[in-house]
């Protein structure tokens, strides 16, 4: 029993501070070219998806977490993330803008 105890005590003590420090309680840790990504009750900076590759269309999550995805990031700037019909309505894949020469 005091095995146990301790063993959640100290999982606690780890996961406590590891939240504090995630992007999901400090977006600004992410750089220019990442996004928050959700994982569990955590939040990890993942780069920015380029063109070809899948992506989220938007952030589906809300409240206080709107800078949070919740599967992967969306695409670099000047790219869009265009659904199609095998990936459903939550992914996509990043294609350059209309009208734009990247």
């Amino acid at each position: 029993m005091k095995a146990a105890l301790f063993c959640i005590v100290f999982c606690i003590a780890i996961a406590v501070p590891a939240w504090g420090m995630s992007c999901r309680t400090e977006p600004e840790r992410c750089k220019k070219d990442e996004c928050c990504v959700e994982f569990g009750i955590f939040g990890i900076c993942r780069p920015l998806k380029g063109v070809g590759e899948k992506c989220e269309i938007k952030s589906i999550m809300d409240g206080k977490d709107k800078h949070m995805y919740a599967l992967m990031c969306p695409c670099v700037e000047g790219y869009e993330c265009t659904k199609n019909e095998v990936m459903g309505t939550l992914q996509g894949t990043c294609e350059a803008k209309s009208g734009s020469r990247k």
